[in-house]
């Protein structure tokens, strides 16, 4: 996938686009990067001196790569939309910081009707720093 693709399954476009590229995705996963860079914008309040790369939005990268992963592989209809709806068993192991390449990951543990529940994990450079499992659902456009 190129980031045309990316571009094509998502909403999200920048400062909130959190993935960069899709290095791998089959019938049951996908493996995505994020590129963290110093010029984004959450480095100018989280924090300056010591800049670390926030919690939520690795979350919310992990969530972007599994929205990607249900685009692609399970269809639905241009008026539905895959929203974040929660996340379990989360923890970070790690802290990840500008220039810091994370391999993002994301593995589908269940899907009944249009609730998907995966299990994703973060690394930078084969270390776990996030893992747990996202809910996400398929909803209406405007709902």
């Amino acid at each position: 996938m190129n980031y045309s693709d990316i571009l094509r399954n998502l909403p999200h476009r920048y400062p909130f686009l959190l993935v960069d590229r899709i290095l791998e995705i089959t019938e049951q996963s996908i493996q995505g990067q994020k590129n963290v860079s110093m010029n984004e914008p959450q480095f100018q309040g989280h924090f300056p001196e010591n800049p670390v790369f926030p919690g939520v939005l690795i979350i919310e990268a992990l969530a972007q790569l599994s929205g990607i992963y249900i685009a692609e592989k399970h269809s639905f209809s241009e008026d539905q939309i895959g929203l974040f709806a929660g996340v379990e068993d989360f923890s970070f192991k790690g802290i990840v910081r500008p220039g810091d390449v994370m391999i993002l990951n994301s593995q589908l543990q269940k899907k009944k009707f249009t609730v998907f529940m995966l299990n994703v994990s973060a690394t930078v450079e084969d270390v776990i720093v996030a893992k747990g499992t996202l809910k996400v659902i398929l909803s209406g456009k405007g709902r």
